[in-house]
């Protein structure tokens, strides 16, 4: 399924809705659904609402209850918290550009899926650096990963408190979550590994995911042996 990105300048807000006609692959009738390729948090509060609890991008045959996950491109804003989601569903559209004027300081972020899409979307409202816990969730992987001696695990940030950090995370082939819990003191530990390697985000929309922490790692661990 695709949809056409909307983020034109000088608008007031990206919310946009199209309708388009689903063909039940259960039952054969076909049905309406409204998609959001564009969504202002501060314009459309419940949409938000609805990708966090994960119906925004489920669509439910009204005639035989056949459920599916509809993943299309969508853009999300946050002008308050300053972030700008691209959620590019994997061969499913392009990023889209030339932007229009943007500040600055707000953060761009690529997903390739819904579960992304809300654990960025939970981890800017909570106030903490996406990077840093992506840090935090690849090293809580590899040891999850070898308690369960299974190949991997996908994980995503749930909550955290002054004490500790949870992620949820999945067994391949299992959609039901095992949470995971980790120290804070390991979020303030992987801050101060950006700040010791400078980072900063590229121009443009950035993937923060496993890929991108391991780079970090590996660059870290030329840094410590550099100053051996």
């Amino acid at each position: 399924m695709t949809a056409e990105f909307q983020l034109e300048k000088g608008a007031d807000g990206v919310s946009t809705c199209i309708t388009k006609e689903i063909s039940c692959p259960n039952c054969g009738a076909v049905n309406k659904m409204d998609l959001w390729p564009g969504i202002d948090r501060k314009e459309k509060p419940l949409l938000r609402k609805k990708v966090l609890d994960e119906s925004l991008f489920y669509w439910v045959c009204p005639h035989c209850g056949y459920r599916a996950l509809m993943e299309y491109p969508c853009l999300y804003h946050d002008k308050e918290l300053g972030f700008l989601l691209c959620l590019l569903p994997e061969g499913n559209g392009e990023v889209p550009g030339p932007l229009p004027p943007l500040p600055d300081r707000l953060k761009l972020r690529l997903v390739t899926e819904t579960a992304q899409l809300k654990e960025k979307i939970l981890l800017f409202e909570s106030g903490y650096d996406d990077v840093a816990m992506e840090l935090v969730k690849h090293s809580l992987t590899q040891l999850v990963v070898e308690k369960w001696h299974i190949p991997s695990a996908a994980a995503y940030f749930t909550r955290a408190d002054e004490k500790e950090i949870e992620f949820a995370f999945f067994r391949p082939g299992q959609t039901r979550p095992v949470l995971q819990r980790t120290r804070m003191k390991a979020y303030r530990q992987a801050r101060e590994i950006l700040k010791l390697l400078h980072y900063r985000d590229e121009k443009g929309f950035v993937t923060v995911d496993g890929s991108l922490a391991d780079q970090l790692f590996q660059r870290f661990h030329r840094l410590e042996q550099e100053e051996d």
